[in-house]
C-alpha cells in the first residue's frame, strides 16, 4: 500500500548548504556522526520551512547503501512519515543496490513493515566499524536488509 504525504508536506532530495550545515551539526550533537557526510547523502520532510523528518542513504561498497541518522521532530510522530520517506528511498534506490541497516532490537517490527529482514550472515565490511562501536556502547542491536 501506498503511502502519500498530506500536500503541506514536503520530501526533497537535496537540501542546501545551510541545511546541510544544521544537520551535520544536530548529528554530532547527539553523537550520531559516523563515516564521512555528504550534502547529497540527505533525503528531508518540509514542513514549510521547517524540516520535520530527514534519513541518510550513503554508500558503504560497491553496490551496497546504509541507512542512517533517521530522525523525525516529536510534533511529527506517529504520522507515518518515516514509513512515506522509506518508500522514496527503496523506490529511488533498491532496484541496483542493497540497503542495510543497524538499529536497535525495539524497532525491528517497523522495518520489518518496510521489508528488511534481519541479517547475521554477508554483512558488508564497512557496516563492521559500526557493529564495533555498538556492541563496546552497550546497545542491542540488530543488522538489517532490504529484502
Amino acid at each position: 500500500m501506498k503511502l502519500n504525504l498530506p500536500s503541506w508536506l514536503h520530501i526533497e532530495k537535496k537540501i542546501s548548504l545551510l541545511e546541510y550545515k544544521k544537520m551535520k551539526l544536530f548529528m554530532e550533537k547527539h553523537d550520531i556522526w559516523r563515516y564521512k557526510i555528504k550534502q547529497n547523502d540527505f533525503y528531508r520532510i518540509r514542513d514549510g520551512k521547517k524540516i520535520v523528518a530527514f534519513w541518510r542513504l550513503f554508500k558503504i561498497g560497491f553496490q551496497e547503501l546504509e541507512l542512517w541518522s533517521i530522525r523525525v521532530d516529536e510534533s511529527h510522530r506517529g504520522k507515518k512519515l518515516w514509513l512515506i520517506l522509506s518508500q522514496e528511498l527503496i523506490h529511488d534506490k533498491r532496484w541496483k543496490n542493497d540497503i542495510f541497516l543497524i538499529t536497535r532490537r525495539p524497532l525491528e517490527k517497523y522495518y520489518k513493515q518496510l521489508w528488511f529482514k534481519i541479517i547475521s550472515k554477508k554483512i558488508p565490511e564497512k557496516l563492521v566499524y559500526t557493529t564495533k562501536w555498538a556492541i563496546e556502547n552497550g546497545i542491542d542491536f540488530i543488522i538489517m536488509k532490504l529484502v
